[in-house]
């Protein structure tokens, strides 16, 4: 198993890259082909950039945060109604 060291960069940051990295790899290699270290090195994708031509931090953490609120809300409505439909089940039972 590989993993992104690199202290300079945030948890959002990363989950990005690899997100871009899955999507870039995921038509190409399988658990039977898989993705090694020189694959790892040989790999190019394409980030988004800010007017200068350097990668956008800002816009790659606010992308994650975003969907990991919208992540969490779901979460929320959906073991709101499990719980809900769980209740409702009991007071059948009886």
């Amino acid at each position: 198993m590989y993993f992104f060291v690199n202290d300079q960069l945030s948890d959002e940051h990363k989950l990005f890259i690899s997100c871009v990295i899955n999507a870039e790899t995921s038509l190409f290699y399988a658990y039977r082909e898989q993705f090694r270290q020189p694959d790892a090195d040989a790999l190019k994708v394409k980030l988004p950039v800010d007017s200068s031509g350097c990668p956008d931090w800002d816009y790659m953490q606010s992308v994650v945060e975003r969907e990991l609120a919208t992540a969490d809300i779901k979460f929320d409505s959906l073991s709101r109604v499990v719980g809900e439909l769980s209740t409702a089940n009991l007071g059948n039972s009886r």
